[in-house]
């Protein structure tokens, strides 16, 4: 589970960033649907009054002129497309909007039937073509609109608009193939920024299996080649041992087979720590209980030996019954590559200082020294496989650069997580944080 975490989590954010994508471009397409609904309509409405104006006109002594007549004359959308099938106004709200156009002194009163309803409906087609409204309709005159007419129309209408003298019922034949050519280029927009999500997404995910795929080669690589190496450095070792008994009277002989045995000896520790390192990362481990007490306990039995008489090593276990899910045998390599560290990288007098701690769920764990410390712009290098700090007395402390990055793998093994600090001169802690269950 923990290996296929990072998979997971681009899975996710990008099925998230689909889905946002998706709502955020049905929201736009949405909005410019109704909004272009709603601008035919209003288009249309115009386009009616200006063609009652051109009635109007016609008549004799009429003295209104355009701009006068599309101020005063009152009109009422009955229903439009902002209206749904339940909103329906009673009997007595239709009643009261019918009287209020009726009885506004301030509105023209227009002198209309059906006698001059062919003239006017000549007006609009001339005047929709002209606007280039691409729209075919069927338009109605109703010179009384009653209640039970309002509830008849009001499934099967698109617009209904009541005037002084009566009320048009307008319905719209190809509506909807004129609004979606309007929107075409945020549809197919959209569809194209949805899709170079999913491109981009998938070229990720590819590109997270491949690499995963080549870290697999690279570790059975150095876990083959570490085994195959294994056996002749034993060999070698065996043959040293034998020349060193044989030659022991032999001092100048005795000398060199030192030297090729202490070489081999540091190969042979590489190798194991290079072969840990492969198998941490392709060998799943058992799950197993750790006492983490004793663990620090049977660790710092280890380097007792190894301190001078002036070194401390305090411990502050503020919880001595600790227990934490995970292979025992890692978690006390874990800690003795940080002691060992510790002790290594410090001067008499040493003071180093290891503490647990138990705060939500979590154990916290921090081994703390006075050595030489690590400068900052390294903090972000130091857990990389092969990588030791630059210093002037290189020669004088041996590494391979494996240690931190052993430790780093180990916790995250372990889902914890594993932070430093330092300050030349002063010394370093590292912190390691893992999921603790009582």
């Amino acid at each position: 589970m923990t290996k296929n975490r990072p998979l997971l989590i681009i899975v996710f954010f990008l099925i998230v960033s689909i889905l946002i994508a998706i709502y955020f471009q049905f929201t736009l397409v949405k909005k410019t649907y109704v909004d272009n609904k709603l601008q035919l309509e209003y288009e249309f409405v115009d386009s009616i009054e200006h063609a009652l104006f051109l009635v109007e006109n016609e008549k004799e002594n009429n003295q209104i002129s355009h701009e006068d007549f599309h101020t005063n004359i009152t009109s009422y959308i009955v229903k439009n497309y902002n209206h749904h099938d339940h909103e329906m106004y009673n009997e007595e709200e239709f009643n009261e909007y019918n009287e209020s156009i009726l009885s506004d002194d301030y509105s023209y009163k227009m002198d209309f039937d059906r006698g001059h309803f062919p003239e006017m409906k000549r007006f609009l087609n001339e005047f929709i073509k002209e606007r280039e409204l691409k729209v075919a309709y069927e338009i109605t005159f109703l010179e009384e609109l009653s209640f039970q007419d309002y509830k008849r129309l009001h499934s099967n209408s698109d617009l209904l608009i009541s005037y002084s003298f009566g009320s048009f019922d307008i319905n719209f034949k190809n509506e909807e193939p004129l609004l979606i050519s309007e929107i075409k280029n945020i549809i197919l927009s959209s569809l194209f920024f949805i899709l170079t999500i999913i491109f981009c997404g998938t070229l990720l995910i590819k590109k997270y299996l491949n690499e995963r795929k080549l870290s697999v080669y690279k570790n059975e690589f150095i876990n083959n080649l570490t085994h195959e190496l294994q056996t002749p450095l034993t060999v070698s070792r065996l043959a040293v041992e034998k020349l060193t008994i044989d030659l022991k009277d032999n001092s100048k002989l005795s000398k060199y087979v030192a030297i090729v045995g202490k070489e081999n000896n540091k190969i042979e520790q590489l190798t194991k720590r290079i072969l840990k390192l492969a198998e941490l990362k392709t060998i799943i481990s058992k799950n197993e209980e750790i006492d983490v007490s004793e663990s620090i306990k049977n660790i710092i039995s280890r380097y007792e030996s190894l301190l001078e008489k002036e070194d401390t090593l305090l411990t502050d276990l503020n919880h001595l019954e600790l227990k934490l899910q995970g292979n025992e045998e890692r978690f006390l390599d874990l800690l003795d590559n940080l002691l060992s560290n510790a002790i290594k990288y410090s001067v008499s007098p040493r003071n180093i200082v290891i503490k647990t701690n138990i705060s939500n769920r979590m154990l916290y764990l921090s081994i703390k020294d006075n050595g030489m410390g690590i400068p900052n712009e390294f903090e972000d290098k130091i857990f990389t496989p092969f990588f030791k700090v630059p210093k002037n007395d290189t020669h004088e402390i041996k590494s391979h650069g494996l240690g931190l990055s052993y430790v780093a793998e180990i916790v995250k093994q372990m889902d914890g997580e594993i932070s430093m600090t330092s300050e030349l001169n002063k010394g370093t802690t590292f912190n390691i944080i893992l999921p603790y269950e009582n």
